[in-house]
């Protein structure tokens, strides 16, 4: 059994969805995890793929996950065969990315406005080895798996499109800067792990915490504990509290570091760079 979460780092945080900010992201904001798919979707945008560093972050982003990847020692023949989860995935920024990479890719998320913009980014008949669906992940992720329960896979033509998943388990799942929007850790880290195969891997991308002045590294530009909206995204996690987070689900050889400096909120040589994590864990024994 997991341990009780970090209450500094993974505690409840309230859902005011509030954006009014600069905050540049790939993805939508996965709930508690056990929402209703059908709720308003406060990740509703036309223009998302338009905003300023969106595509630097994803090919940062894949280039971390890679490097986690071969620091845990395994090769590309090895993981270009892998079926892979990629949860969050937004318009599909790291998903463009992934599907050059692994074998396939099944990419879930809560805002069908996301998976209607990456339909059209990455359409089916370009990238025949991409799946997606909306999902809310849970403890009863892998029983929906397994069963082929049907999910919903909207696309413009047909909004309610219906598909199954693809397969039972995936060999790695992959999260890009989702953790720090999830209100139930605990929900989220049971349904990601129970839908990754036994010697599978998790491989999570977070942002780090800015350095005041002072560079002490603990100060954050707003007084809510986030350089996000108020009340709408838990504190910046850390290579600690990443590593103890997977620990904590029984994860095995965890390696946390952080990678190279995200332009979350534009290329510009001005703008504020957010560090950025990426923390790995392997299902089962090492």
């Amino acid at each position: 059994m997991p341990q009780q979460p970090d209450s500094q780092h993974h505690g409840h945080v309230h859902d005011s969805h509030d954006h009014g900010h600069g905050h540049e992201h790939t993805h939508p904001h996965l709930q508690g995890m056990n929402g209703d798919q059908h709720e308003h979707d406060h990740w509703a945008e036309d223009d998302y793929l338009g905003r300023p560093g969106v595509f630097e972050v994803a090919q940062i982003t894949h280039e971390s996950i890679l490097n986690s990847l071969a620091s845990a020692g395994i090769k590309e023949d090895i993981y270009k065969t892998w079926d892979v989860l990629e949860i969050g995935c937004g318009p599909g920024t790291v998903t463009k990315h992934l599907l050059s990479t692994f074998s396939t890719i099944h990419s879930i998320d809560t805002s069908p406005s996301m998976l209607l913009n990456l339909s059209k980014y990455l359409p089916s008949r370009s990238f025949p080895n991409l799946s997606y669906s909306l999902h809310n992940l849970s403890p009863d992720s892998p029983q929906q798996f397994k069963d082929r329960a049907l999910l919903i896979s909207p696309t413009e033509e047909d909004r309610e499109r219906e598909i199954s998943p693809p397969r039972n388990q995936f060999d790695l799942a992959v999260s890009s800067y989702v953790l720090h929007h999830v209100d139930d850790i605990l929900s989220f880290m049971l349904g990601a792990i129970g839908l990754v195969k036994e010697g599978g891997w998790l491989v999570f991308a977070e942002m780090g915490v800015i350095p005041d002045n002072d560079g002490d590294g603990h100060s954050k530009p707003t007084k809510h504990g986030s350089f996000n909206a108020p009340e709408h995204h838990r504190p910046s996690f850390t290579i600690d509290s990443l590593t103890r987070l997977f620990e904590s689900y029984g994860l095995t050889n965890v390696y946390a570091e952080q990678r190279g400096e995200l332009p979350i909120f534009g290329t510009e040589k001005d703008k504020m760079r957010i560090p950025g994590l990426i923390v790995r864990g392997r299902k089962g024994k090492e």
